[in-house]
């Protein structure tokens, strides 16, 4: 150790150990997708027919809101492709459904450019409830944090999106 100090110096070792720190860091990361199940559901999803989507944003004046109706589109695509459902509805349909399923966008992160030990990826978090439309009770309440690595934000709702049909259709 004395003879690599010698040679290179004490500033190089520093070096060489924040590099080595950060690549073992981006490499253990906490990264992809999470689904908290906040409240399960009492009986199966199979027993409602109709649903409509509602996306808000937290804040309506943070980043949020520009992706609410991407964010609807992307759930309704996902929960058709799983067949959960008869009929869907987004914010601005008229009539009536059995079920809402009420988002809330709590964070939007888009992906930056390339740090200094690797590039940033995108993440979309949020609070997911099924309500039922005759008794007003929470049927499921969810939260999801969707954080793909190197993605764009896009990929990011359709993760989101995804990992909440897939769970809604594991309770069918």
């Amino acid at each position: 150790m004395k003879t690599i100090l010698n040679r290179f110096g004490p500033s190089a070792l520093r070096i060489v150990t924040i590099l080595v720190a950060a690549v073992l860091g981006a490499a253990c990361g906490t990264s992809g997708p999470s689904l908290k199940v906040n409240q399960p559901p009492e009986a199966k999803l199979g027993t409602y027919k109709s649903v409509q989507i509602v996306v808000t944003a937290e804040d309506e004046k943070e980043k949020g809101k520009e992706y609410t109706g991407r964010f609807e589109s992307q759930l309704m695509v996902k929960l058709r492709e799983r067949d959960m459902f008869s009929e869907y509805k987004l914010s601005k349909d008229e009539g009536k459904t059995e079920l809402t399923l009420k988002a809330v966008i709590l964070d939007v992160k888009k992906a930056g450019g390339f740090g200094w030990y690797g590039r940033s990826s995108s993440k979309v978090a949020c609070d997911v409830t099924l309500v039922d439309n005759k008794s007003s009770a929470t049927v499921v309440s969810l939260s999801v944090v969707a954080k793909p690595r190197h993605s764009n934000i896009e990929e990011a709702l359709e993760d989101a999106a995804l990992q909440i049909a897939d769970y809604l259709r594991e309770n069918k």
